[in-house]
Order: structure tokens, then sequence, then C-alpha cells
């Protein structure tokens, strides 16, 4: 990159002749898309003359060697030459021999022509290419790469083309990959083509449409596909078709799918081919929760001896799988105990568990798994039994003693897990923490007996290196590779839960979500014993992941409970010190507690806490007001308090266990609030305040920490004095009650990190981003002529970091361009924002113009990969857009793969907007780590008398970090 740029900067200076040379280097550079910008920015600086001799050698060399991309150059020309060189681009297009690189030649080339000739010259000739492949797949796969292409400028040739395929899999892999994303662009002409397409294609397209779409649109989709399957006119690709939608289609809605597949299966003509399908089926599903549907449309067949011998034939491929499955369902016991009586049944029952070892992955002795791949496992065993497993398919008994155990390896019996995630192979130094905690009554754990250890081994499985339980018996399978946590069941019977998070070291990785059903007589159920990722950083455990998370003193989660609750758990150490425990909040409560935070910030911020409108001016905008600082500290210090209390001494169960939060919390470090993947709340503990403090005093009778003072007005960091490191004077002093010392404050004294979950993506929450050479920002702003600190602003963040390529924009369309085609590191957006109709968005550029709303952002083709840029959102002068409706766009950036969202949690000024994102951005830029940067503004800001730093939240790990294999610049201070 540098020598590309050296050889930009000397091209003005170049004669003629060493021009044209110069367009022979270029192209010797390997031009990538990251060179198209400043390439660009050059060439419109040139003379005419030269740019005409420049862009021709380049763009015919770079076309020559197949980067097709680089014909776009030809926009920077004059008319009459850009056509010319557009001629010969478009002979050297016609004249290449293979079919599918002359398609894409030539629709690159559609871009560059005018309307009226786009079709004939550029098009059709594209889609004749496409028809010369004469292996179908191949014709296939070129349509679904240059589909979408051909689309957007004739949708109607590219149907056309789908239809010459024909019936078969090339046809359904174009419908599969192309109509989902042309039906959700232009859904009228798209579902009116569908109408007249065969049963065969239109149900591969409405069931590939509804595997995109989530909500009660997806069940008229699969319906719609439903249809289409039963009018197939040939009976075994029917019958086929309407097997595999069983397989396919959400359980809610299979039923219909089974009555279907049974309807045809009673045609007594096609018993021999129902008996095949439904045994291949067999073969490949057995042991999951397609055993029952399969064996409920086997019995349909008309025919008594087919119909016995099918059923019989699936009970045996599915014992193969699972020898215990046939005896844990009643109607196998029932109809072996017809079959043979109790002693036959009794018999066979020993001897199959008998020769069984439920801690093996082999599902009968000696048979191989089909896949070793390690994965998390989960499930119960009853106390007194700890060497039998429970079956998935049973409940639990209301009063009773079970084991919940967890292990790491092959696929397991017994496992509950409703989608067991695959893990890597990891070093053998990796150690993983695993607790439990019981959510509702009905699931209790057992304290001392609900933390345990284990050690990734080089083979993917793990260790156990501590049991949460020292009283473990010696009948438990398998005790040195799984955990067994005790639980009792005392509950009253119905649905209760309890939850399992892995923690590395002290990071929440991954939490999951256990339900188990209680009743008086534990019995097979529909109700199944389950186990659900719900909240990951990390979905794969990945080693290489794991060893680049920081330390952490204390991870939180807040998460959605039963009901109308919320539940929240914890888990941190420092030293010998360690504290875990969960409890549940009414939603109501919690919201009031968490409305009250908020409102003493709005109570600083502009002298009420009643939403902010135009009349309120900023209370901090002018010079540092002393006077005015200590009151706001302590008014700040006893809603932060209360808080506290509620949140966290409330759930740290007892004295004993507050005392213990308090000594791990005492000395600055990491702290994660980790928030679901849709966040119904966000806890502003950045406003927690964990020192003494007696409420209800006089007000009058508090005072600032002298030690603070001090500090405040000395020449130094507040970061290094005594207070901020867990060591504040004032902290055992008799008047410690009414002594308010900012460092009692999470957000002044700990790195924070809100981390969302990345759900379903196959994603990891970022704990880096790589800029490689070449570290590159986008800025949107509003043009409000009201925001009159952008031009001094602007020119500061531009010049933060030497080598920093900063692009700006002040229209919606441009930073939607940039958005999507720069590659960002880091996107500053500064703005308005409100909310139309209930739907919360942002203002770019000029107040007429449109909004950005979060459905804009998938409509616009806005995903990330790589890199994944970290998101801040300065809405200043925003009332409509608090953390209630702007988490929902925190959502929707986190959902196109942003590696983070700075938000804040009320309606910020211009001036504390620019004051905090010049300083944090500088420190993020300088390398410094995201909970760092953040956490020194605040620090800075308030040594200069402003506390409102706190109202600043980052969804993402404190430990994001910029890196890059080059020089780390050093960050600077607050001026």
């Amino acid at each position: 990159m540098d020598r590309f740029r050296e050889l930009l900067a000397s091209l003005p200076l170049l004669t003629d002749e060493d021009l044209a040379r110069a367009g022979d280097i270029l192209c010797e550079q390997d031009l990538r898309p990251s060179h198209y910008r400043p390439l660009v920015d050059l060439l419109e600086s040139l003379p005419a003359e030269r740019r005409i001799l420049l862009v021709g050698k380049v763009v015919k060399l770079s076309w020559a060697a197949g980067k097709l991309e680089f014909v776009e150059l030809l926009r920077v020309l004059p008319e009459r030459e850009r056509a010319d060189v557009l001629a010969a681009l478009m002979r050297i297009a016609h004249s290449i021999t293979d079919p599918g690189a002359r398609a894409q030649a030539l629709l690159y080339l559609a871009n560059e022509l005018p309307h009226e000739t786009r079709r004939e010259s550029a098009l059709i000739p594209a889609l004749e290419a496409i028809a010369a492949i004469s292996d179908p797949e191949s014709r296939a796969q070129a349509i679904v790469r240059l589909g979408l292409e051909i689309a957007q400028h004739d949708p109607g040739l590219l149907l056309a083309a789908i239809d010459e395929l024909g019936e078969g899999s090339p046809a359904e892999l174009a419908i599969t990959a192309l109509f989902p994303p042309l039906a959700m662009r232009a859904p009228e002409p798209m579902l009116e083509w569908v109408r007249t397409i065969s049963p065969a294609k239109r149900h591969q397209a409405f069931m590939s449409l509804a595997g995109r779409i989530h909500g009660p649109e997806n069940i008229v989709l699969y319906r719609e596909a439903l249809d289409a399957a039963t009018a197939i006119p040939e009976f075994a690709s029917r019958f086929e078709t309407v097997l595999q939608g069983v397989r396919q289609v959400p359980a809610e809605i299979r039923p219909t799918w089974v009555n279907a597949a049974k309807r045809n299966a009673s045609r007594a003509q096609y018993t021999g081919a129902v008996r095949e399908a439904l045994v291949r089926h067999g073969r490949e599903t057995a042991g999951g929760d397609l055993d029952k549907p399969l064996l409920e449309i086997a019995r349909a067949l008309p025919k008594s001896r087919p119909r016995q011998s099918t059923v019989a034939r699936l009970k045996k491929i599915f014992q193969r799988r699972d020898p215990r499955r046939e005896f844990s369902r009643r109607y196998d016991f029932v109809a072996m105990l017809e079959d043979g009586g109790p002693a036959a049944a009794s018999e066979s029952v020993s001897r199959v568990v008998g020769s069984f070892d439920p801690t093996t992955v082999s599902r009968t002795p000696g048979e191989v798994p089909e896949s070793a791949t390690p994965v998390v496992n989960t499930g119960f065993a009853q106390r007194d039994q700890a060497g039998t497993v429970l079956d998935p398919d049973t409940s639990l008994a209301a009063s009773a003693n079970y084991y919940f155990w967890f292990e790491v390896g092959p696929e397991a019996y017994g496992s509950i897990e409703n989608t067991p995630v695959p893990l890597p192979p990891m070093p053998e130094d990796t150690r993983l923490q695993v607790t439990l905690y019981a959510i509702d009554e009905g699931l209790k754990t057992i304290p001392a007996a609900d933390v345990g250890e284990i050690r990734m081994l080089r083979d993917g499985t793990a260790a156990v290196l501590r049991q949460p339980w020292a009283d473990l018996p010696a009948t438990a399978g398998g005790r040195d590779r799984r955990l067994y946590f005790p639980v009792d069941s005392a509950g009253e019977e119905g649905e209760h839960r309890l939850r399992c998070n892995i923690y590395y070291p002290h990071v929440l990785v991954q939490s999951r979500l256990v339900r188990a059903y209680l009743f008086k007589s534990p019995t097979s159920s529909i109700h199944k014993l389950a186990s659900e990722l719900d909240y990951a950083i990390n979905e794969t455990l990945d080693p290489r992941y794991l060893r680049k998370l920081a330390p952490q003193q204390l991870s939180l989660l807040l998460a959605s409970g039963s009901g109308n609750t919320m539940s929240f758990s914890f888990f941190g150490s420092s030293g010998d010190e360690m504290v875990k425990h969960e409890s549940s909040f009414d939603v109501l409560e919690l919201q009031d507690a968490i409305q009250q935070a908020r409102g003493v910030l709005r109570r600083i911020a502009w002298g009420d806490e009643a939403d902010w409108n135009s009349s309120k001016p900023y209370r901090y905008g002018g010079q540092a007001n002393w006077k005015q600082l200590p009151g706001d500290l302590v008014s700040l210090a006893i809603r932060g308090y209360r808080l506290y209390d509620m949140a966290i001494d409330r759930v740290s169960g007892d004295h004993e266990h507050a005392e213990t939060l308090a000594k791990v919390m005492r000395a600055p470090g990491v702290v994660q609030v980790a928030t679901p993947q849709s966040p119904r709340f966000t806890l502003p503990a950045a406003l927690f305040y964990d020192y003494r403090l007696d409420t209800a005093a006089n007000f009058d009778t508090f005072r600032l920490c002298p030690a603070f003072l001090k500090a405040a007005q000395s020449a130094g960091d507040l970061a290094d004095s005594a207070c901020f490191n867990g060591a504040c004077p004032s902290r055992g002093a008799k008047d410690e009650a009414v002594v308010v010392c900012p460092s009692g404050f999470w957000g002044f004294r700990h790195r924070l990190g809100f981390p969302v979950s990345t759900g379903s993506s196959a994603l990891d929450v970022p704990v880096e981003i790589d800029y490689g050479d070449s570290l590159r920002a986008v800025s949107g702003r509003s043009t409000d002529p009201a925001f009159q600190m952008w031009p001094a602003h602007e020119l500061k963040l531009q010049q933060i970091r030497t080598g920093l390529v900063w692009q700006a924009a002040e229209t919606r369309a441009k930073l939607i361009a940039l958005l999507r085609d720069s590659a960002p590191h880091v996107v500053y957006l500064y703005c308005h924002g409100g909310t139309q109709n209930n739907i919360p968005y942002i203002q770019i550029g000029p107040l007429n113009d449109k909004v950005i709303t979060r459905d804009n952002l998938r409509n616009e083709k806005i995903q990330w990969r790589t890199p994944r840029p970290l998101i801040f959102i300065n809405g200043c002068r925003t009332a409509a857009l608090e953390p209630a409706r702007a988490l929902e766009f925190v959502s929707a950036l986190m959902g196109i793969a942003a590696a983070g969202v700075i938000g804040t949690e009320i309606t910020l000024f211009e001036p504390l907007a620019v004051a905090f994102a010049e300083h944090s951005l500088k420190q993020f830029l300088a390398e410094v780590e995201l909970g760092e940067a953040m956490r020194n503004t605040r620090l800075a800001l308030l040594k200069s008398g402003n506390p409102l730093g706190l109202i600043y939240t980052s969804y993402a790990l404190a430990s994001l970090r910029l890196v890059s294999a080059g020089a780390r610049v050093n960050a600077g201070s607050l001026h």
C-alpha cells in the first residue's frame, strides 16, 4: 500500500511519456478495491488530457488482468473519451471464450452503458453466454453468481433464464439462492411469477423464502409450500417432497405436513415407494424428534403386513441408534408387553441397560459414532442412580433429588441440548469455570456445590479439575470428564428453569437456559428436558479467541425471566474471594429503578428529571463549576447507591455475600454486563455506587472525599490516585457514610463492557479490530445549523492520528454508500434522532433529508464481515432517542455485525458530545482497550469538573481494541 501511495503522489509531476509507463506500474501493484477511492480522487485532480491517458491505460490493463471492477474508473473521463474506451472493452468482452467469464464481463460493462442500449448490448449477450454453458449445474451456479446483477437491470430476463433450467436440482439451486432476495425486493412480480412455475419449483421457492423470514409470515409461506408439494403429479416425487418438508418445517406446523404424508401413504398402490422413503429417512434422522412422526406415517399404510413390517423396521433402526429410546417411550414398552409379556419385557430391558455405558458416545457397545466432533452436552440423572442418565423426553418428579451434568466431548446419549454446538480442539492449559444457577423456586441448587472447573484437552474434550460437590458417589459415571451439580426439585407442577454459564476467566462466554417440567409422577412427556444456548460472545469456545479476553473481576447477565420478571446472575472473584448468585426481579421494579437512575442524570444535565426540550439549557456548558459539582455528585451517589442496593446487594443473598462482593470489587478491574441479543433493558451499571452511604442523612451533611478533591486539583491523572485504585482513605473513616467519593461509582472505578449476544450468528463478539496498514473512519453528521461546534470538532477528529483515512458524509445517501462500500474500522455519527410511528431513526444531512431506520440497513445490504467497525452514536439534543428506543438501533447494528456500539443513557449536548468523542476516540485509535478509553475519558471530564461522562455506555467487550502489525501510537490527554 505504501508503494501504491508513493506512486499516486508522484503522478501529477510526471511527463506524458512517464505517465503512460506509470499506468503499467499501477497495474503491477495488485490493484484491490481499497485502492479504488484514492485512485479516483487523484484522477479527478488531473487535467482532462492527462486523465484520459492514464485511465485508458489502467482500465485496459486491469481489465486484461481480470480486475473488472476498475471499469468504474471510466466515470472520471469526459463523455466522448469514455465512450471510446468502453467500445474497446466491449470488443474485448465479446472475444472472451469462457462463457461464464464473458457473461461476467458484459454485466460489469452494463453498469456503464446508457439505459436504452444496456439490454441489447450487454444483458441479452450475457444471458446467451450463460445459456452456452453445457453443464446444467455450472449454468445454474453462473445464474446464482450473476443473478442479482441481472435482476437489478431486468428481472424478467433472469426469471426466463431460471425457467430454461427446467426441473431438477439445478433449478432448485437457482430458486433457493435467488427467490428470497428478489421476493423481498419486489414481492408482487415475484409472487406473480411463482404462480406460473411447476409445483416442484413453487414448493422450493416458498420453502427457501420461509427459511429467511421469522414470524407469523413464515407459517403462511410453509402452507403455500405444502400446497405446492401436494400438487406435484408424480407420486414418488410428491411423497418424497412432503416427507422432506416434515423434516424441515418448524415443530408448530409439522402436524399439518405429517397429515399430508399420511394421506399419501394410505394409497395402497404406492406402498413400496412409501416404505422405501420412510426407511431411508428413518436411517438419516434416527434418534431425533422425527422418530414419532415417521412411525405415525408408517402406521397409515393401508395393508396390515406392510404396515407392521415397516413399523418394526423403523423401530429397529431407532433402537440401534439409541438402545434405551425404545424402552423410554410408553407406546414401545406397551408393544413389548403385548408381544412377550412382562417377563420378556423385563429381561430385554435389563439386557440392554446392563450392557450400556451412558457416558460413552457409542449408541451400542462397540459402535463407532458417526461424528466425534466435541460439543457441549448437558442432562439430568437421578441422585441415587448417577450412572444412568435421564431420557430427554421425560419429566422430573416434583419432589426428588437429581444431578444436572455437564460434559464437553462427542455428542452423548441423553444430552438435552437443543442444538449441540461443535467445539474446536484446545490447548491443554485452557481452563473454564462452569456455574449453575437456580432461576425458579421449583429447582434448587446446593450452596457451595454450584461451581465446577474443567480443563480442555488437545482432542477437544474436557477433563474435570474440580467437581462442584465433594460428596459425589462412586456410581457417578465418567466423573473424570463430567461435572455433576446436585439439584433438588421442590416446586409445584409445571415448568421450572436453571441457568448454566461458562466463564473464561470470569468472562461470561456462553449461557444456557435449562428447562424442566415437574410432575408428581414423572413420565414420558411432550414437555422435554431442554437446554438452549441463549447468550454467547463466542459460540465455539475457540481457544484463539479465548486467549484474547482480558481477565475480569465480575460478569453480570441480565436476561428475560419467567412471566413478568428479569433474571440477574453474577459471578466473580479476586484472590481467594469468590461471589456467585442469581435472582429474579419484577420487570416494573427493575424498570422503575433504572428510570430513577436516569432521572438523576437528567437533573444533573438540565435541571429536572423530565424529558429534555429546547427550553432547558445544559448545566455544564461553560467553565467548570466546582460549586455545583459537589451537590451533583451527592445526588448521583444517593441514586446510584439505591440502584446498587436493589440490583446487587439483594441478589448477593445475605450480608456475608454482600461483603464478599464488596471485597471482590474494591480494586479497579474489568466488569462485563452481558446483554441478550434483543435486550429489553440496559442496566446503567456505570452509575452503581457501592461505598457505604446514609441516604437518609440531611443533604447538607454530605461532603466530598478530601483525597479526591486533592487529586482533582493536582497535575496527575485521577486514575493514578489512591481513591481510584481501591485505597480511598475515606472508606473506613468514622463519617464514611456521609462522605461521597466519585471512586465509589463503577463507571469511574472500573472498565465496563456491555457485550450483546451473537445469538444464532456464527460470528463472535469481537475482541480485536484488525486495521492492517490502513486505519479508516467514516463520519456522518446532521447539517443542522444549531450544531455550531462541528467544523472545529471535525478538524480535530481528522487530525487525531497520523495516517488516519477519514471519509465524511453530509447526506443520507453518501453515508449509506460509505457504510456499505468503504470497509471502515470506526463509524462516528454526529446526528439527530427520534421516532416516526414509534420506529426509532437517526437523521444525517439536511433536516429535510430522509431518515435512517433499522430496516434501511437491511434494505441497503449493509453487512460487515471484515473489518467489523465500532459505531459511535453522538445523538445531540435528541429527546426521542433515549435508551428505550435507541436500544433497537443498537440491536440492529449488532445484527449487521458491528464490533460494538457506543451510545448514551440520556439526551446529550454538543459540549459534552465533542469532549467525550475527541478524548475517547483519541485513546481508542491509539489502540487503548475500549473499556479503558471510556473510563479514562470519564475521569478526564470529572477532573475538569463534569460528572456526565457516566451517561455513555459501550455495547461491546471492555477489552475491544484496534490491532495492527505497525507501531503503537501514544494516547493523549483531554485538551
